[in-house]
């Protein structure tokens, strides 16, 4: 334990000490950080203890190893898990103080998982991808009633933008605030060398142990190369590894399990017959598209997981050429999703935003969004002119005119699941502007839509801020007009 003065006078924070070396697998350039996208450890140097485990989990396959031998002692961590909650609000307190992080309300998605047999969480800082990804969960959910999925409002923190640039970080989850907050307070007033979360061993599960070193502290490690890049085989040119081979293997075991892993498990097997137990003579393309047109049309099972069981199981999907193609098989059936016919409206709604314009602006759009890339599409819009205003302080009223599309709400939920970008979005707005569609009527499970997204700026006809006497008499909102 480590007892520090100041904010912690009368706390002890947990410290793990490092008792055999740590690695880091890749570049230890500065300026790579953040090539494979947000690291969860924020700005330093990520490592772990089990290597292996995270270049299986990462798939860092062809990259070099490097060991970090403290100089001179022990490398000593804050433990994280074993932080207690005491400490864990007031290192959010000093965050906020310092500017990293403010107050928010979020959303906790509470449900049942299958998997790890009994209930989970997961955090939105917007209630609109909360109401989503929960109406999604509701309509497809077919358990017990106790089990069934909740959504509540708990207050919490976000990180400002000079948390997430302290932080190297592009967004950052309501839920990874108070260990973030953890990184940037031990890193300025402790002289720990960095933050180690002990998470369960599981490389299926994607887990492993992981800790970051503050890069102030790297100057007192002994750094020594493990193996050579050039000396590993490039994982982009090998066509067929002994990942195949692995996979064959485990390819029963898929007939253990339900939903899309029992449905590759059978095409697969039918196919490798064919070919006489070869895996060259296999059209794993063809395997794939049956997979999908199985799963996905038959099951009626989300693309995303779908896509997610062909790429960690497929003997055929391995290279980054041959995932890309089964990519670009599932692509079509998410670009079909509207029901309906489209039809001619005229809205009046709501939206809210940090910042304040005259006009919808998409830098400040995409400035105002946080971890909900589906933003992109367009400006989302409400019915309601009181729970939107969760988006930031300025209200506005927007009427515009246009062809309407109908979009189910369990939709929108996968597109996000499939596609954390924004790439995704912003190609499918640019289609949906040559179509001349101007707005996306977001439909719940019940039918009713409370909220949208005009896509079509151009179709907008007044954009008015409005003042506090206005904004008491639109408590209840305007009619929408259809």
């Amino acid at each position: 334990m480590l007892t520090f003065k100041g904010v912690f006078e009368e706390t002890q924070l947990p410290v793990w000490e490092a008792e055999a070396p740590l690695v880091h697998i890749g570049s230890l350039n500065p300026a790579d950080k953040g090539m494979r996208g947000d690291s969860y450890e924020g700005h330093g140097l990520s490592v772990s203890d089990c290597p292996d485990a995270w270049e299986a989990i990462a798939k860092l396959g062809g990259n070099p190893w490097w060991h970090f031998e403290k100089s001179g002692g022990v490398p000593r961590f804050l433990d994280w898990h074993s932080v207690q909650d005491s400490a864990r609000a007031e290192m959010v307190a000093w965050a906020v103080d310092n500017g990293f992080s403010v107050p928010c309300i979020g959303f906790r998605l509470n449900w049942y998982d299958d998997d790890r047999g009994g209930r989970v969480f997961s955090t939105f800082d917007d209630p609109h991808s909360a109401r989503i990804e929960y109406d999604s969960m509701v309509l497809e959910f077919e358990g017990d009633e106790a089990d069934v999925p909740t959504l509540d409002e708990v207050e919490g923190h976000m990180l400002t933008p000079v948390g997430l640039k302290a932080l190297a970080r592009k967004r950052a989850d309501f839920g990874e605030v108070p260990e973030l907050s953890a990184i940037l307070y031990c890193e300025a007033e402790t002289e720990l060398d960095g933050v180690y979360w002990g998470d369960v061993l599981d490389e299926e599960g994607l887990s492993a142990p992981r800790a970051v070193i503050f890069p102030h502290r790297l100057a007192g490690f002994h750094v020594t190369p493990h193996a050579i890049k050039s000396e590993l085989p490039d994982p982009r040119t090998v066509e067929y590894t002994e990942t195949v081979e692995e996979r064959l293997e485990a390819l029963p075991r898929l007939l253990q399990q339900a939903g899309a892993a029992y449905t590759l498990y059978l095409v697969a097997s039918k196919a490798l017959q064919v070919a006489d137990g070869d895996p060259m003579d296999v059209d794993w393309d063809q395997v794939h598209q049956d997979v999908f047109s199985k799963a996905v049309r038959q099951d009626k099972q989300p693309v995303a997981a779908v896509l997610e069981v062909i790429k960690r199981n497929s003997p055929g999907a391995i290279t980054p050429k041959q995932i890309a193609v089964v990519e670009a098989i599932s692509e079509p059936r998410r670009v079909s999703p509207y029901t309906g016919q489209p039809s001619a409206v005229s809205l009046t709604m709501f939206h809210a935003s940090k910042h304040a314009f005259d006009f919808p602006d998409v830098g400040l759009l995409n400035a105002n969004r946080e971890n909900h890339a589906n933003g992109a599409l367009g400006l989302w819009v409400s019915k309601q002119s009181d729970w939107i205003k969760s988006f930031g302080s300025n209200l506005y009223e927007v009427a515009f005119t246009g062809t309407v599309l109908d979009l189910p709400v369990g939709q929108l939920a996968q597109w996000g699941r499939g596609h954390p970008g924004d790439g995704f979005f912003q190609q499918h707005r640019e289609e949906l502007l040559r179509q001349g569609v101007a707005y996306i009527r977001v439909v719940e499970i019940d039918g009713r839509s409370d909220m949208g997204i005009v896509v079509d700026f151009a179709a907008i006809e007044q954009f008015k801020r409005l003042s506090g006497s206005e904004l008491a008499r639109q408590a209840e909102g305007p009619s929408p007009g259809v």
